[in-house]
């Protein structure tokens, strides 16, 4: 190697030494804050009559019992990923408004823990634009007076999934967005009147519930949509109303499911798979259908046909364990 040969390599290499230091060795990766001090001596603030504890851009790491600190009401949560490592670390405010506020750039993750918006007019929110994965949790909105006014689970990006697996979701008005899959498993969700919703949608992919509970009141709608699949194999949906199962794209999957609106203001149960032309299976399913009169016998709609047998025709198959 000449002299000149060895100057040029000199300065490359100095040139980039210079910039790992100036960057970092770790440049744009995310460092994990573990937090276990949700007093005021620890990384939370109060800003007004928020709590604020924002690691940005660090993941978050909460393994403490975070609540409204003295003279504020709500709970700021920010962070690139953020995990609720429960049973130490849970989130409580019993507060009006949207007391609970988690929002991560990343994933949130929600593991054996208890989030909860402890107030009748309380709004509780997890926002993630990567993915939410809720397990052995419990998430609450109001108190034993009454529900409160929206529990809101959000996954943003293209493809952002959640999860909720052996859990419990309870509130006045519960919804659960995402642009990706829907996914769940023995797990409740449960709404209170008056005038209680549910409502799951995925925009980009399909709902798969398997023994889920969707239980609203006697005044409560419900609405199951995605943009592909609905598969409620095992789940129950039980409300006062309105129940409202779409697959937009794909089929829908009833095996084994209980759908019923028998026990409040009278409604309809409406089942359809790609504007009709998909597949409704309702094997060994139970469906029934409140009557809107004493002398006129409701049944669900399926694929646009309202009336029975449903199995054999408008792409309905399986023999139900009872379609009344």
């Amino acid at each position: 190697m000449t002299w000149s040969e060895r100057t040029s390599v000199f300065a490359f290499l100095w040139s980039a030494l210079i910039l790992l230091i100036v960057a970092g060795p770790l440049s744009g990766t995310a460092a994990a804050v573990t937090v276990t001090d949700c007093t005021a001596a620890g990384p939370a603030v109060a800003k007004g009559k928020t709590t604020v504890l924002d690691v940005r851009p660090d993941d978050l790491v909460l393994q403490c019992a975070l609540t409204p600190l003295p003279g504020t009401e709500r709970i700021q949560v920010r962070a690139n990923s953020i995990t609720i490592d429960g049973p130490a670390g849970s989130i409580a405010s019993p507060f009006k408004g949207r007391s609970i506020d988690v929002r991560a750039d990343a994933d949130i993750v929600v593991t054996n823990s208890v989030l909860d918006a402890a107030n009748g007019n309380a709004r509780l929110r997890l926002r993630s634009e990567t993915g939410i994965n809720v397990t052995g949790s419990i998430l609450t909105a109001g108190d034993i007076t009454r529900p409160g006014r929206e529990l809101r689970l959000e996954c943003r990006d293209t493809g952002c999934p959640i999860n909720l697996a052996s859990s419990t979701l309870l509130a006045g008005r519960v919804r659960v967005f995402a642009q990706g899959d829907i996914t769940g498993d023995a797990t409740i969700v449960q709404t209170a009147s008056p005038r209680d919703r549910i409502t799951v949608r995925s925009f980009g992919g399909s709902v798969v519930f398997c023994n889920v509970d969707l239980l609203g009141d006697v005044e409560g709608h419900m609405l199951v949509q995605a943009a592909i699949d609905v598969d409620l194999t095992g789940s129950e949906l039980s409300i006062g109303r309105n129940i409202t199962v779409i697959a937009g794209t794909g089929n829908v999957l009833l095996t084994g499911a209980t759908l019923r609106n028998d026990f409040g203001k009278r409604g309809e149960i409406v089942v359809e798979a790609n504007g009709g032309a998909g597949q409704v299976e309702i094997g060994n399913a139970t469906l029934i259908d409140d009557d809107k009169s004493a002398s006129d016998n409701d049944v669900s709609e399926i694929n646009g046909r309202e009336e029975t047998p449903h199995e054999g025709n408008n792409n309905t198959v399986g023999t139900p364990n009872l379609d009344t």
